[in-house]
């Protein structure tokens, strides 16, 4: 009897204990959500990934790039305006309306105009129109 427990001992307990490690295994990875497995494949394909002040730089150049473009916009319109004041205090005329152009006739473009300011502001349909370019 104690022969054959014996021999029933050696024939199932490889798959036994392979069975138990498996589950044990099984269970540990779910409850930590595979986050040794993750570790470990993080150190293996670590030489593969890009760097991270690689990364970093890339980011921090397209930022300084958009600073550059919007600081060149801004320096442009601030000369347009500076441009605009200019001419605005030279020919400082007495009845002088500052007023933008919303609007130009398609067939006659070099001569009629629509202002953004109205009869209100005493601008009349014939009045003289004067701009930085003439």
């Amino acid at each position: 009897m104690y022969i054959e427990r014996r021999q029933w001992w050696e024939k199932r307990a490889l798959p036994i204990l392979l069975c138990i490690v498996a589950l044990g295994t099984a269970w540990t990875i779910r409850q930590t959500q595979a986050a040794l497995i993750f570790e470990i494949y993080q150190l293996i394909t670590l030489p593969f990934h890009r760097s991270v002040s690689v990364q970093a730089e890339r980011l921090s150049d397209a930022q300084n790039q958009e600073l550059q473009a919007q600081l060149a916009e801004l320096k442009s319109q601030n000369q347009q305006l500076k441009k605009l004041l200019s001419y605005e205090s030279a020919n400082n005329l007495e009845r002088a309306i500052v007023a933008p152009v919303i609007g130009r006739s398609a067939d006659q473009w070099w001569q009629q105009i629509t202002l953004g300011r109205g009869t209100s502001t005493g601008i009349k349909v014939g009045d003289i129109v004067t701009a930085p370019g003439g």
